[in-house]
């Protein structure tokens, strides 16, 4: 990875320029990190009209990893209940910003979802 800047970019306390650095010599990265954080999920919206699953990162994720049939929609918080969907794929996702992904649930995802009377009744 290299580095160009202006001489505009930055100045010192005492209003002096930057010497620039020059897109034809770059400077090379001296030290790099690489982005070990897994992200998470920081929230999630379900609009039951529209259909439609809208899950929040708390980072930037890849859209083009994301599979639909990962996700399974819970009635209550633990896993032995009998109210819960797991997508079997969707109709479409899309980044809506880099934190956040829109899914488009196919009609017999939602249509189950619905079935169910303990699952998507409420918010918690």
């Amino acid at each position: 990875t290299f580095l160009s800047i202006s001489s505009s970019g930055i100045s010192d306390m005492s209003d002096n320029s930057l010497v620039g650095v020059a897109t034809s010599l770059p400077r090379e990265v001296s030290i790099f990190t690489d982005d070990r954080t897994r992200p998470t999920v920081s929230g999630f919206s379900l609009d039951m009209n529209e259909g439609v699953l809208t899950l929040t990162f708390d980072e930037t994720v890849n859209s083009t990893s994301f599979r639909p049939e990962t996700i399974t929609l819970l009635g209550e918080q633990s896993n032995s209940t009998d109210q819960k969907v797991t997508l079997s794929g969707s109709q479409s996702s899309t980044r809506i910003d880099l934190t956040m992904i829109e899914v488009l649930l196919l009609d017999s995802d939602l249509n189950e979802v619905k079935r169910l009377r303990g699952l998507a009744t409420n918010e918690s």
